[in-house]
């Protein structure tokens, strides 16, 4: 289990996280939503020590992260992988070599088996004989595929999703959707999600926290955040331009 506890952050004066307290479970797919803006991507950032809160604690499985240095994080990474917003692939390299890149830096893995990993988690995203592709040979979807297979390619406990769908269309974005829960069930891993498309959210949630204004305003399951009497949560799960949520 991860917890974060009033956790706070600011970035030249300005507030983005404003006290987020939340229980993140062991295998459960948390997603959590919210505006572009308010702060999903800076929470997330924090789970891995890629941001230092200003106040609060982050709790990782009973240890208080608080403390740590950059060894004890990177303890902490190599449980953890990450498919960044936009893929973030390294343009130089091969889809291979982009795939194996921590295997090889940082787990010291030998050649022969990174290529055995790169090749089966290709396969298991849907991309089989496409190692030596360079990211500007592939679409919008096929390099999010690839920067899942390099996130999964170190078998880790936990995932992380940084607006996995944005820039797709409707169908590829569903059958990343489809995949990122198909991955959940087959690896029995702990996923967690930050998006605005509330379709990708039901698709993948098994509960979903709302983030507005630098806090939590609501946590539950899909089915209990459609049935929520808070208009705040009323008027962006339904995408309602009327309502307490200003368009600034």
């Amino acid at each position: 289990m991860i917890e974060l506890i009033n956790i706070r952050k600011a970035f030249a004066g300005q507030d983005i996280l404003r006290g987020v307290d939340l229980k993140i479970e062991k295998g459960e797919s948390l997603v959590i939503i919210g505006r572009s803006g308010c702060g999903k991507s800076v929470l997330l950032k924090h789970l891995v020590g890629l941001l230092r809160p200003d106040e609060g604690r982050i709790i990782f499985e009973g240890e208080d992260t608080s403390q740590f240095n950059e060894t004890d994080w990177n303890r902490v990474r190599s449980r953890v992988g990450m498919l960044f917003q936009g893929a973030a692939l390294f343009d130089s390299m091969t889809v291979g070599e982009n795939i194996g890149f921590f295997l090889r830096e940082h787990l010291k893995w030998k050649d022969d088996k990174i290529d055995d990993t790169v090749d089966r988690m290709l396969e298991l995203v849907g991309l089989k004989g496409i190692a030596g592709k360079k990211p500007a040979e592939l679409s919008g979807g096929m390099k999010k595929r690839v920067g899942l297979a390099r996130a999964i390619a170190h078998n880790p406990e936990y995932v992380l999703y940084d607006e996995p769908t944005t820039g797709l269309d409707p169908i590829m974005a569903d059958a990343i959707d489809r995949l990122i829960a198909d991955l959940n069930k087959k690896l029995d891993i702990t996923s967690v999600v930050v998006t605005h498309d509330m379709k990708s959210a039901y698709a993948i949630a098994d509960r979903m926290a709302m983030l507005f204004e630098g806090r939590v305003v609501f946590q539950g399951t899909p089915d209990e955040i459609q049935k929520a009497d808070d208009p705040l949560v009323q008027q962006f799960i339904n995408g309602l331009a009327e309502g307490p949520i200003t368009l600034n």
